[in-house]
């Protein structure tokens, strides 16, 4: 490997490490633990999720082809309405993160960045996250 192209895959490291650092204080999430049932994947209580503050969770396959588990996140931007998301960022599947202050998800690795509906607003990233469906019944949040 050349001299100029580690130093830059260094510069990149340290970038994505300490863009982490700065970015995660602001991402904080809790953990749902989900259950299956015929409404859904059961993900945990509404209560869980408070008002402009997100949880993460194992998420449903969204396809048959799929073999390892999908990480989910769910945010509640406003009382009572949730809105659910595959937390993979469609540029290279780091995980992203639910930034309360900008009311937005930010992939740490490269930057891209979502508005709350899940929309690209920035970044590397050619598309939106990936939505799930969510239903709520009797308190409990489900999805699909």
């Amino acid at each position: 490997m050349e001299r100029r192209a580690f130093l830059r895959n260094v510069a990149t490291s340290v970038t994505g490490i300490f863009g982490g650092a700065v970015v995660a204080p602001f991402m904080t999430t809790a953990t749902l633990h989900p259950e299956t049932s015929s409404l859904g994947k059961a993900i945990g209580k509404t209560t869980t999720v408070k008002v402009g503050g997100s949880a993460t969770f194992s998420a449903p396959m969204p396809s048959a082809n799929m073999t390892k588990p999908v990480k989910g996140i769910i945010i509640q931007p406003t009382k009572g309405v949730f809105k659910a998301f595959a937390s993979a960022c469609p540029h290279q599947g780091c995980p992203v993160g639910y930034v309360k202050a900008q009311q937005s998800f930010m992939c740490p690795c490269h930057h891209s960045t979502f508005s709350s509906t899940g929309a690209l607003t920035g970044g590397p990233a050619p598309t939106g996250l990936v939505p799930f469906q969510v239903q709520v019944v009797k308190g409990v949040l489900y999805v699909r």
